[in-house]
This record gives C-alpha cells, sequence and structure tokens, in this order.
C-alpha cells in the first residue's frame, strides 16, 4: 500500500440501520490526504433474508476491490480485520449490506479510523 496510516488513532463508531427492504450502507467519503481504516464490521438480519450479503468496496494500490459474502439466515455476524483493512489514500470505502426483503431489516455497524 502507498504511504502510511496512523494505526494508533482514534476509533470512530459507525452505524446504518434502515428501514426493511433497504440496502444499510456505510460510507467512508474520499478526502485529501486520508486514508481510511477498518477494524471490525458487523452486521445483522432481523430474519432470514432473501437474496442477503455483505460487500466491502474499497481501492487499494490503484485498483478497485471488492469483498463479498453471501449470507442465507438471519443472526448477528462478525467481522474482525487483523491487520486492519485499508484502502488507498483519498479514497472511500463503502460497506453494503443488501436489503433482505420483505419485511427483514438489515443493520451493519463499523469501527473505524
Amino acid at each position: 500500500m502507498n504511504g502510511s496510516v496512523n494505526l494508533t488513532a482514534a476509533v470512530i463508531p459507525k452505524t446504518h440501520a434502515p428501514a426493511a427492504d433497504t440496502p444499510a450502507i456505510i460510507t467512508l467519503p474520499a478526502a485529501a490526504g486520508t486514508r481510511h481504516v477498518v477494524d471490525q464490521v458487523w452486521f445483522s438480519y432481523s430474519a432470514d433474508p432473501t437474496g442477503g450479503s455483505i460487500t466491502i468496496a474499497s481501492t487499494v494500490n490503484g485498483s478497485a476491490v471488492s469483498m463479498a459474502a453471501q449470507i442465507a439466515s438471519k443472526g448477528l455476524y462478525t467481522l474482525c480485520f487483523d491487520p486492519p483493512l485499508q484502502g488507498d489514500t483519498n479514497t472511500a470505502i463503502t460497506i453494503t449490506l443488501a436489503a433482505g426483503a420483505g419485511t427483514v431489516v438489515g443493520k451493519v455497524n463499523a469501527l473505524t479510523r
């Protein structure tokens, strides 16, 4: 990765808990001189989703990278990154929990720096 990041920076919790059948999205926006760091993501669905998935999109060494996983059942899930997930400087990171369909509510949370 280009440059360095302050791994001792303050951890900032982020959350998105929208209405049923709506994607839950956390965006760490591109900002000049800033490299985003994601330490942990946790998410849940209130019932078994239809088409459930989690995607984390970032730019690493100038290339767009998307990590994705399907989610078939309700419950709490946790992703811990050790070492922390980092994007390139001046780029965004977007975490998307797909809409669960019908009355299913999805929630996503992240610890970021």
